[in-house]
């Protein structure tokens, strides 16, 4: 298993995504074929469930010669290495499962050939910026996960929601300030987020349909649901990767998340399942 990452806001999607993956897992299993780089993982509470789906053409360069690839690894480890990476330089990941090196996963940070490093008619300028970039050479212990992929049934949602998506991350983050439960409600006419607390208060906000990328529910359904906030506020830190999240709701299961990205917004995605809350926010 071979790739490459040279577009430098490709890097940024890559690093975000295992930026935020610590967050809710510390051990994941990387699965390789030669169509896609595939992840699943649910954090220790066993109440979400992510999924993150990079197709081989996402990538500068990919290559899988083994029919599956399945490498265990700690997430806080491929974080600090990747955030390491200077801006001139690309990523290189490569596995070889033969001569004895199953146990290792090579990650190299290579700087690019000088005709690639953007540079500035300012020799003041220059002088600030230019700095000695050394390539980085990385051999990460992989770890041996028993972990088996669970089969996430399609089902028709009572609701979907598509709002962008820098706008959820600050709406999750300030009412995460005054409660651990969202209550979405929602019909026809209407959306409401609400946090409360005893301690805090409550913020309760109105969102206008008209001013979403996209709204549908089930016509006279009103649905009235509730989920932790803290799980919210860590994947809602994806709208660095994609501008548009997409909220799909039905009573008494998972919210799904998702975030897309690439070629046409398909060559990528990250899901994101969470568990509800008991309850229906009557009280809210």
């Amino acid at each position: 298993m071979d790739f490459k990452i040279t577009d430098e806001s490709k890097i940024e999607t890559f690093t975000t995504i295992f930026q935020n993956i610590k967050g809710i897992a510390e051990y994941i299993v990387l699965y390789f074929s030669d169509e896609r780089l595939f992840i699943q993982t649910m954090d220790p509470s066993k109440v979400s469930v992510l999924e993150v789906s990079i197709r081989s053409s996402w990538f500068n360069f990919y290559s899988c010669q083994y029919e599956n690839v399945k490498i265990g690894i700690n997430t806080n480890v491929l974080y600090k290495i990747l955030s390491s990476k200077e801006k001139s330089q690309a990523i290189h990941f490569e596995y070889n499962m033969e001569d004895g090196n199953e146990d290792t996963l090579v990650v190299n940070m290579l700087s690019t050939t000088p005709e690639d490093v953007p540079r500035t008619e300012d020799p003041t300028k220059a002088i600030k910026t230019n700095k000695s970039v050394y390539d980085r050479y990385f051999e990460v212990p992989l770890i041996n996960l028993e972990n088996d992929i669970m089969e996430i049934p399609n089902i028709d949602y009572e609701a979907e929601i598509s709002l962008p998506s820098v706008n959820f991350a600050i709406l999750i983050h300030q009412l995460k300030g005054f409660g651990d439960v969202l209550n979405i409600q929602c019909n026809e006419n209407d959306i409401q987020f609400i946090s409360k607390s005893v301690e805090n208060g409550s913020m309760r906000v109105e969102i206008k349909i008209e001013e979403l990328t996209g709204f549908s529910i089930i016509e006279g359904e009103t649905i009235n649901v509730l989920f932790g906030l803290s799980y919210l506020n860590t994947i809602s830190s994806y709208c660095k990767i994609s501008k548009i999240v997409e909220l799909k709701i039905r009573r008494n299961y998972p919210i799904r998340i998702d975030y897309m990205f690439g070629e046409g917004e398909q060559e990528g995605s990250v899901k994101y399942f969470l568990s509800p809350k008991l309850g229906d926010g009557s009280d809210m």
